[in-house]
Protein backbone atom coordinates (compact mmCIF):
# COMPACT_ATOMS: atom_id res chain seq x y z
CA UNK A 1 0.00 0.00 0.00
CA UNK A 2 1.57 3.69 -1.11
CA UNK A 3 2.11 5.83 2.12
CA UNK A 4 -0.89 8.44 0.67
CA UNK A 5 -3.36 5.06 0.04
CA UNK A 6 -2.39 4.45 3.70
CA UNK A 7 -3.07 8.00 4.92
CA UNK A 8 -6.36 8.02 3.02
CA UNK A 9 -7.81 4.73 4.38
CA UNK A 10 -6.69 6.03 8.23
CA UNK A 11 -8.58 9.24 7.20
CA UNK A 12 -11.66 7.91 6.40
CA UNK A 13 -11.83 4.87 8.68
CA UNK A 14 -11.17 7.13 11.31
CA UNK A 15 -13.81 9.45 10.52
CA UNK A 16 -16.21 6.20 10.42
CA UNK A 17 -15.15 5.18 14.26
CA UNK A 18 -15.63 8.71 15.59
CA UNK A 19 -19.33 9.19 13.85
CA UNK A 20 -19.98 5.46 16.02
CA UNK A 21 -18.37 6.96 18.42
CA UNK A 22 -21.32 9.65 18.34
CA UNK A 23 -24.27 7.45 17.52
CA UNK A 24 -27.50 8.29 18.90
CA UNK A 25 -30.93 8.10 18.32
CA UNK A 26 -30.79 10.73 15.88
CA UNK A 27 -28.09 8.43 13.91
CA UNK A 28 -31.25 6.69 12.05
CA UNK A 29 -31.09 2.86 11.18
CA UNK A 30 -30.27 3.36 7.88
CA UNK A 31 -27.56 5.37 8.59
CA UNK A 32 -26.27 2.82 10.99
CA UNK A 33 -27.41 -0.03 8.59
CA UNK A 34 -24.44 1.62 6.45
CA UNK A 35 -21.65 1.82 8.95
CA UNK A 36 -22.21 -1.81 10.18
CA UNK A 37 -22.15 -4.82 8.38
CA UNK A 38 -25.28 -7.11 8.60
CA UNK A 39 -22.94 -9.78 10.49
CA UNK A 40 -21.50 -7.39 13.35
CA UNK A 41 -20.07 -9.28 16.31
CA UNK A 42 -18.57 -6.82 19.42
CA UNK A 43 -16.96 -8.42 22.00
CA UNK A 44 -17.70 -5.61 24.43
CA UNK A 45 -15.24 -3.71 27.47
CA UNK A 46 -17.54 -5.93 29.87
CA UNK A 47 -16.76 -9.26 28.25
CA UNK A 48 -20.36 -9.21 26.62
CA UNK A 49 -20.44 -9.84 23.17
CA UNK A 50 -23.04 -8.13 20.85
CA UNK A 51 -24.65 -8.56 17.23
CA UNK A 52 -25.92 -5.99 15.27
CA UNK A 53 -29.52 -5.94 16.68
CA UNK A 54 -28.04 -5.87 19.96
CA UNK A 55 -25.49 -2.81 19.18
CA UNK A 56 -28.21 -1.22 16.85
CA UNK A 57 -30.95 -1.06 19.72
CA UNK A 58 -29.03 0.02 22.21
CA UNK A 59 -27.39 3.10 20.04
CA UNK A 60 -30.42 4.16 18.73
CA UNK A 61 -32.36 4.09 22.23
CA UNK A 62 -29.47 6.21 23.58
CA UNK A 63 -30.75 9.67 24.13
CA UNK A 64 -27.08 10.79 25.57
CA UNK A 65 -24.25 11.21 23.85
CA UNK A 66 -20.95 9.63 25.65
CA UNK A 67 -18.11 11.68 25.21
CA UNK A 68 -15.68 9.41 24.37
CA UNK A 69 -11.72 10.61 23.81
CA UNK A 70 -9.99 8.62 20.90
CA UNK A 71 -6.35 8.93 20.17
CA UNK A 72 -3.51 7.25 18.01
CA UNK A 73 -5.48 5.70 15.67
CA UNK A 74 -3.60 2.94 13.08
CA UNK A 75 -4.37 0.82 10.07
CA UNK A 76 -3.21 -1.97 9.08
CA UNK A 77 -4.72 -3.36 5.62
CA UNK A 78 -5.15 -7.40 5.42
CA UNK A 79 -6.46 -7.96 2.26
CA UNK A 80 -7.90 -5.06 -0.36
CA UNK A 81 -11.17 -5.51 1.04
CA UNK A 82 -10.55 -5.76 4.73
CA UNK A 83 -8.72 -3.41 7.35
CA UNK A 84 -7.83 -3.44 10.96
CA UNK A 85 -7.87 -0.71 12.87
CA UNK A 86 -6.74 -0.30 16.28
CA UNK A 87 -7.14 3.08 19.32
CA UNK A 88 -7.30 3.72 22.58
CA UNK A 89 -10.09 5.57 24.14
CA UNK A 90 -10.95 7.00 27.84
CA UNK A 91 -14.60 8.43 28.77
CA UNK A 92 -14.13 11.60 29.41
CA UNK A 93 -16.29 13.75 32.14
CA UNK A 94 -17.73 17.31 32.24
CA UNK A 95 -15.22 17.59 35.21
CA UNK A 96 -12.26 16.71 32.84
CA UNK A 97 -11.39 13.39 34.22
CA UNK A 98 -11.12 10.49 32.75
CA UNK A 99 -11.63 6.78 33.20
CA UNK A 100 -12.19 3.57 31.70
CA UNK A 101 -9.07 3.26 29.64
CA UNK A 102 -10.36 1.06 26.67
CA UNK A 103 -8.04 -0.94 23.94
CA UNK A 104 -9.91 -0.55 20.64
CA UNK A 105 -9.69 -2.75 17.80
CA UNK A 106 -12.24 -3.04 14.35
CA UNK A 107 -12.02 -4.72 11.57
CA UNK A 108 -13.80 -2.82 8.33
CA UNK A 109 -15.02 -4.74 5.28
CA UNK A 110 -14.98 -2.86 1.85
CA UNK A 111 -18.31 -4.19 -0.01
CA UNK A 112 -17.59 -2.27 -3.63
CA UNK A 113 -18.86 0.95 -2.74
CA UNK A 114 -18.57 1.43 1.36
CA UNK A 115 -17.12 0.44 4.18
CA UNK A 116 -18.64 -1.37 6.86
CA UNK A 117 -17.14 -2.52 10.01
CA UNK A 118 -17.82 -5.95 10.58
CA UNK A 119 -16.00 -6.78 14.12
CA UNK A 120 -14.74 -4.61 16.94
CA UNK A 121 -13.34 -5.89 20.53
CA UNK A 122 -13.06 -3.49 23.59
CA UNK A 123 -10.36 -4.29 26.10
CA UNK A 124 -10.27 -2.53 29.38
CA UNK A 125 -6.31 -1.39 30.30
CA UNK A 126 -4.96 0.68 32.47
CA UNK A 127 -4.40 4.06 32.61
CA UNK A 128 -2.73 5.74 29.67
CA UNK A 129 -1.70 9.52 28.95
CA UNK A 130 -4.48 11.59 27.10
CA UNK A 131 -3.44 13.08 24.11
CA UNK A 132 -5.20 16.06 23.36
CA UNK A 133 -4.01 18.07 20.60
CA UNK A 134 -3.70 14.75 18.16
CA UNK A 135 -4.39 15.57 14.40
CA UNK A 136 -5.77 11.95 13.88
Amino acid sequence: MQNNEHHNLLDCLTILERELHRATANTGMQRLSELLHPDFREYGRSGREYDFATIAEHLLTQTREVVLHAQHFAVQQLASNLALMTYQTADQHDNGEFDRHTLRSSIWQYNGQIWQMIFHQGTATAEFPIITHELS
